[in-house]
């Protein structure tokens, strides 16, 4: 919201400091910390979300450094790396990091109305601009003060913490449903393709066209393909323009080669003609013979290169082409992703620092090889199973980007007066803040003192959950 903009008439637009006690913090030294209080560090805190992660004790951080003293009730922002948007709740007493700012709710603001403003778009738009540092920027106290702050009379503050309250909690339990979605797809994934090596998935296809199992026929893999290895292009030999050199990061988990800005390397033209024994087409079944990441099963993840462009073999990576008139390597592509053949890659780790594997050792492993028929059947199937997930996944994606700018959106409709009606007979804000300034009322009422139970943040009911469970809780050694 510009400045410009109209508020409700009882509204007021002032600055952050003339409202709440920003950077007053109550300094302690690492002598007077109890061994066994609550260590807060932004690291517990989670971006975005304001869900606390892990509860840990002073004992543990072993830090000796000044930290800033927090009670219970008391908005804790986190003004380091501000585009984070780290902000929480503190449910009890506590110590924190002096990258983190305690502030004090006043009679002039709710606790909750100050810490949804504090994730407002245009706060955050404020302090990513006003923050000094290069690499870590922060924001600086006098730049908090001045932060702009919307002031709207406390009746109306507590309505619209409580409406927002109740939008983020579903906000919140939809978005944790939607996180499973992707390991629940893994799990799937992998049961396809376990039935489809063992036989399962395709035993209705067998009985409709009168074929046993028995047909099945073991065979070493040396036996149906032949392997390629790549070969060692010098990075100075690196081009812009050219033929593309496929690497292991080009081999993406969804199966298939995958090109972008970051990943796509490209040699002179000339090397399709001198080094053609590498260059390959489409169709190609390439496998990953090292582990430059243990995440993915990038240890023997195998794709299929599906564009006609031709691309050369980088070392440490293999391509199998088949030996016979069947073409055997749409069934192996799905037979080197299933779990069983997994377990197999995990016995050949042959390294110290980096995991890598030999051709010869998966050559040498033996395979339960179906009719061609129905290696076609197990691979159609297989296909039409993962692609299908991989719209569900798509999908998934999708809800939880529209739930990330939904949030944004929700807030900037509170705090423009949209999300609750006004009340015309509430006292307007700037006279109630005048009248606060000059010492007519208290500074915290008993009221926003209340216990909090607790409340880190929105989306959380009663306790701050991270993927369906409790903050944790670290215990000393």
């Amino acid at each position: 919201m510009s400045q410009s903009e109209e508020l409700p008439r009882s509204w007021a637009r002032v600055r952050l400091g003339d409202v709440v006690p920003y950077g007053e913090a109550e300094k302690a030294e690492p002598a007077d910390i109890p061994a066994d209080a609550w260590m807060l560090e932004l690291e517990d805190i989670e971006k975005d979300s304001s869900l606390l992660i892990e509860r840990v004790r002073y004992s543990d951080r072993k830090s000796r450094s000044t930290k800033n003293r927090f009670r219970q009730g008391d908005v804790l922002y986190g003004k380091l790396r501000p585009y984070l948007n780290k902000v929480l709740i503190a449910d009890r007493d506590g110590y924190c990091t002096t990258e983190i700012v305690p502030i004090r709710a006043t009679a002039a603001v709710d606790r909750r109305y100050l810490f949804y403003w504090l994730k407002h778009p245009e706060f955050l738009e404020y302090v990513t601009g006003v923050s000094h540092g290069l690499n870590m920027p922060r924001l600086g106290t006098d730049a908090g003060r001045n932060a702009p702050f919307i002031l709207a009379p406390l009746r109306e503050q507590r309505q619209i913490a409580a409406a927002l309250d109740s939008i983020f909690q579903r906000l919140g339990r939809c978005r944790q449903r939607l996180e499973v979605v992707p390991a629940l797809l893994k799990r799937i994934r992998e049961a396809v393709l376990e039935a489809a090596v063992s036989g399962r998935l395709t035993e209705e296809w067998r009985q409709v066209h009168g074929i046993d199992q028995s047909s099945w026929r073991s065979a070493k893999i040396g036996e149906l393909v032949t392997a390629l290895n790549g070969r060692a292009f010098p990075s100075i030999d690196y081009s812009c323009n050219g033929v593309r050199l496929v690497r292991p990061g080009n081999l993406h988990p969804s199966g298939r080669v995958q090109w972008n800005d970051q990943n796509t390397v490209r040699l002179p033209e000339s090397y399709t003609h001198t080094h053609k024994q590498y260059l390959l087409g489409q169709g190609e079944l390439l496998m990953n013979l090292t582990a430059q990441s243990l995440k993915d099963n990038f240890l023997g993840r195998v794709c299929i290169k599906d564009d006609p462009e031709p691309v050369l073999l980088n070392q440490r990576i293999c391509a199998f082409r088949s030996i016979g008139p069947e073409d055997v390597r749409p069934y192996l592509f799905v037979y080197f992703r299933a779990p069983s053949f997994r377990r197999f890659v995990d016995t050949l780790d042959t390294g110290t620092l980096i995991k890598h594997m030999y051709t010869k050792d998966v050559l040498a492993h033996e395979v339960s090889l179906p009719t061609q028929a129905e290696q076609q059947e197990i691979f159609r199937r297989v296909d039409a199973l993962f692609t299908l997930a991989a719209n569900l996944e798509g999908q998934c994606g999708e809800a939880k980007l529209r739930i990330d700018r939904l949030m944004p959106a929700i807030l900037t409709k509170a705090f423009e007066g949209q999300l609750v009606a006004q009340d015309s007979s509430e006292e307007l804000s700037r006279e109630m803040l005048e009248r606060i300034k000059g010492g007519h009322e208290a500074r915290e009422p008993s009221e926003l003192r209340r216990p909090l139970g607790s409340v880190h943040g929105p989306g959380r009911g009663k306790k701050a959950i991270v993927a369906g469970r409790e903050p944790r809780e670290r215990k000393r050694a």
